[in-house]
């Protein structure tokens, strides 16, 4: 960093920095045991940091499927969509695994940022690693929906959205 070193801001930022970290380690603590309320952890899979997201999918995980894979399916926004549906493909018996790639595969990536397109991308890998892939028809309108997707601003999805294409 060059430039004058203002306290204030310095100050400022870092508290912002320990106030993610603590919520972090909150969902970090419901990494051992079960949990009566999903809801922190549910409010954690749609947060703007990625650290945060990820602490809540594993926290996710380390739920019984059966009290959270009925609303990782019918999940609606699209961090908490894809990182649920990631968990329950991660974390989910054959069957559930496979409702959760076929919900993957019919989120709508034209109403998410790119970030959250590179997200989805990456948990459509696991899901398909994990449990296969889709039937011929499907894989076809999959990726004539992540075609158009191209081109973006973004290299690191650029790749990531002609992976798919190559595996599709």
């Amino acid at each position: 960093y060059v430039g004058p070193r203002d306290a204030k801001v310095h100050s400022e930022e870092a508290e912002s920095t320990r106030q993610l970290r603590a919520k972090r380690r909150a969902l970090e603590a419901y990494h051992a045991e079960p949990v009566p309320n999903m809801n922190p952890i549910w409010a954690g899979l749609s947060h703007g940091d990625r650290h945060v997201r990820y602490a809540a999918r594993i926290a996710l995980e380390h739920q019984s499927v059966d009290r959270w894979a009925s609303r990782a399916l019918q999940e609606k926004g699209p961090d908490a969509a894809v990182q649920s549906l990631l968990a329950l493909v991660r974390s989910g018996d054959k069957a559930q695994q496979q409702a959760g790639r076929d919900q993957l595969a019919a989120l709508s990536a034209t109403q998410m940022s790119e970030r959250q397109q590179l997200d989805w991308l990456r948990a459509l890998n696991v899901a398909f690693a994990r449990s296969g892939g889709l039937s011929e028809k499907a894989s076809k309108q999959l990726g004539d929906r992540v075609a158009r997707l191209l081109p973006t601003e973004r290299l690191s999805l650029n790749h990531e959205i002609c992976r798919m294409l190559v595996y599709l």
